[in-house]
């Protein structure tokens, strides 16, 4: 608080005024699937941003009052990703938070060049370590405890992957997305 000579509490002047803020960081949420970033824009409104989303309808990230903007990606993966690349130069915004594996992924295996700086590992040599079997296959290679996995790509596979790891035998998909995918078998039938 600012005092006179007699020490009395004294109001602000405009000298002592302090600048207005500028303008909410603008933040683009790019969700296709995955439910989990539903709290997503409450948190960066609360931050102070201005939240735009780019999801498919219906999705979760939009199933609230709490974006300033909602852009339809489409249908596909392909139209959200083609939408991603018209949004990254030009439209303004501070940062772009990519929320699902897929969309990440499909950057890494088509190499888009417009949208390679948005990813979180550009190195190339450490692509082979962002999916499970690539990470499973380095930690075995080094001498890091991994569980006993194979990799299964038909029905050959998955009997021979039975009889070496035995029940209940877990299924999952070589890239992440929230536990889609995870089957667990617990009889040779299934």
């Amino acid at each position: 608080a600012l005092k006179t000579k007699f020490g009395i509490d004294a109001l602000p002047t405009a000298t002592d005024a302090q600048p207005a803020p500028g303008p909410a960081p603008r933040i683009l949420l790019v969700t296709w699937n995955w439910s989990t970033l539903t709290e997503m824009p409450y948190l960066l409104k609360q931050a102070g941003c201005a939240v735009d989303v780019l999801c498919p309808a219906g999705n979760w990230a939009i199933r609230n009052s709490f974006f300033d903007r909602w852009i339809d990606a489409g249908d596909s993966l392909e139209s959200l990703l083609q939408a991603l690349i018209a949004l990254v130069d030009g439209a303004g915004y501070r940062h772009i938070m990519i929320g699902d594996d897929p969309i990440l992924w499909a950057i890494y295996r088509n190499r888009i060049a417009a949208l390679w700086p948005l990813l979180p590992v550009k190195n190339t040599a450490a692509l082979p370590i962002l999916n499970k079997l690539g990470l499973a296959e380095h930690c075995r290679r080094h001498g890091i405890a991994t569980p006993d996995f194979c990799r299964v790509e038909g029905r050959a596979d998955a009997l021979q992957a039975l009889r070496v790891l035995g029940l209940p035998l877990v299924l999952k998909e070589n890239y992440s997305n929230g536990g889609a995918g995870v089957r667990v078998f617990r009889d040779a039938a299934a």
